[in-house]
């Protein structure tokens, strides 16, 4: 039992429950790696339409990450709507479904730092910078997505602006309606995608870059209309362009036959029929609720490249 002088200190109060003496057994994701820490460290949402989105306030008040015992990343959490009832939560990087839903796919949003593109050669002066013009000519991003649509766009933006407006032409294996798209690129989870991704407008006489990825939500929250067959399902109010939701990820999320994932591999536009990848197990009805085109946990990505060239100096 922590004292009272401990008990004002979050991290101090906190008690091995079930020590793992052994460093090699000892797991280093996932709320089992904060054994440091008494019930389930979890600040997640629990149920309901916001289950696995953060708790939402007006003001967070966050520590720093410190290690447990276990080697497990924990940041202890507070709110102004529940001050002294704080939380602690453990870094998960295990791969999970972000539904659409939920609102857990909406929220999602990752912003890389803003590149200058330093560049220093060793011995030598540092070139580029800050002060230094550059036209940008592609961004390459490696990627996969176990043969799905990712449902991740990305966006940019300049000079250290935080107005991500700035958009990447479509290709093959990326639209900005879409996001990263695996599917077309007909290859297995196993491989990375490099896809070359030019700016819609010319990025010319810019200090720096920076990258935001986010939901491109292209996909729906329906209930079914009909289902013509084991492998095809006719949506609700959907795109009328063919094929348009090809190799999305389809969860049944409520209803007769929940609980299955399925990929679309064939759409219709002017039936609404969708061709699924495999026979459903369960049939589903007009009462079964789905949710298409939310974030797949396959994706990743390996690394990002810019191509640029410095401006002279004026």
């Amino acid at each position: 039992m922590a004292s009272n002088e401990e008990s004002n200190k979050p991290f101090n109060s906190l008690r091995l429950n079930t020590p793992v003496l052994d460093p090699s057994s000892r797991p280093t994701t996932g709320p089992a790696a904060a054994s440091t820490i008494p019930g389930e460290p979890l600040v997640l949402q629990q149920g309901g339409s916001d289950a696995n989105i953060p708790e939402t306030s007006n003001n967070i008040f966050r520590s720093n990450m410190i290690m447990s015992n276990n080697g497990g990343l924990i940041m202890y959490t507070e709110t102004d709507q529940a001050l002294n009832l704080g939380s602690v939560s453990v870094w998960d990087d295990s791969p999970r479904d972000l539904w659409n839903h939920t609102k857990a796919a909406e929220k999602f949003k990752v912003r890389t730092k803003d590149f200058d593109l330093t560049r220093t050669v060793t011995g030598q002066s540092t070139y580029s910078g800050p002060s230094r013009r550059k036209k940008i000519y592609k961004i390459y991003v490696t990627f996969k997505c176990q043969s799905y649509v990712s449902g991740i766009k990305v966006n940019y933006a300049i000079n250290g602006s935080n107005s991500f407006t700035g958009t990447f032409q479509d290709t093959t294996y990326y639209s900005n309606a879409k996001g990263f798209d695996a599917y077309n690129a007909g290859t297995s989870s196993s491989q990375w995608i490099t896809v070359g991704l030019k700016p819609t407008a010319s990025i010319n006489n810019v200090y720096s870059i920076a990258l935001q990825f986010s939901y491109a939500d292209a996909g729906q929250v329906q209930k079914i209309a009909a289902q013509p067959s084991s492998t095809q399902i006719t949506l609700t109010g959907s795109a009328s362009t063919d094929a348009y939701y090809n190799g999305m990820p389809i969860f049944f999320y409520s209803g007769p036959g929940q609980g299955q994932i399925r990929r679309v591999i064939d759409y219709v536009g002017s039936s609404k029929v969708a061709t699924l990848n495999s026979a459903l197990s369960t049939n589903v009805t007009t009462s079964t609720a789905y949710d298409l085109g939310y974030i797949h946990s396959s994706f990743q990505i390996n690394d990002i490249s810019i191509v640029y060239r410095e401006k002279s100096i004026k």
